[in-house]
């Protein structure tokens, strides 16, 4: 990707082998270390005060109340985003940005018809570059892109198109109908740490950058004031 595509961005987003980002390690380390302290303190108070309880209806709502906050903690926890990249603020979150590696990721191992192992991802795909070094460099200059057109859009009042916005409605259909409903599709989302919201903002980036592409190249209904970026589009996209 030519250098005009990486300002702005903050890259401090690292990939371990595992395909997960370290900063988002410490991050739910960090609250899964403190939900712990909490429930061993919430579960010293509940025996404490259970044997001072005599009345079972007022042992149930109180247990009840105990319920609620502990399941209010992990839910607090988890709704922080870390932001792996940032442009003109517009972001792509570690869930996001995780979803989109493991996508090529299935992709590559489809393709070629090779079995998940860390041989795959370690083995040379040049002289000093791994498979796995060349896949996440792909998936880096990608969020760029989205990010790139996202902006682009937004100062040009681009929008989704009639067509883009039929075409993103067919796709989720089509994906809870394949998966056998919301549900299973809600779960498979979920096995990768996302769910539809964050699925659908990432499709309609995608779709947005077809649009803008359009707008760009094809059309030339819109003009872009970086020519590096314009030349860009106008040869690779």
């Amino acid at each position: 990707v030519n250098s005009a595509l990486t300002r702005g961005y903050d890259m401090s987003f690292s990939i371990r082998q595992e395909w997960k980002s370290t900063t988002h390690d410490r991050t739910y380390n960090k609250y899964f270390k403190f939900l712990i302290i909490i429930f061993k303190k919430f579960m010293y108070i509940i025996y404490h005060v259970f044997r001072r309880i005599k009345n079972m209806k007022t042992a149930a709502r109180f247990l009840a109340i105990i319920l609620v906050v502990a399941m209010a903690l992990p839910l607090s926890a988890c709704g922080e985003k870390v932001e792996v990249m940032e442009y003109n603020g517009h972001v792509i979150t570690s869930e996001m940005y995780s979803y989109i590696l493991s996508e090529n990721k299935s992709y590559i191992l489809s393709q070629y018809n090779y079995t998940d192992s860390p041989e795959i991802w370690n083995s040379a795909y040049s002289d000093d570059v791994t498979v796995g070094e060349w896949l996440v460099s792909q998936v880096n200059d990608y969020c760029r892109t989205l990010l790139v057109c996202k902006d682009l859009a937004t100062k040009n009042g681009i929008s989704l198109s009639e067509e883009s916005v039929t075409a993103l409605e067919k796709l989720n259909a089509d994906l809870i109908e394949a998966y056998g409903g919301k549900g299973k599709w809600n779960v498979y989302l979920a096995s990768f740490g996302i769910n539809v919201d964050i699925f659908n903002e990432y499709m309609e980036m995608c779709y947005l950058m077809n649009d803008v592409y359009d707008a760009l190249v094809s059309d030339g209904t819109i003009s872009c004031e970086d020519q590096e970026i314009y030349e860009y589009f106008k040869d690779y996209y």
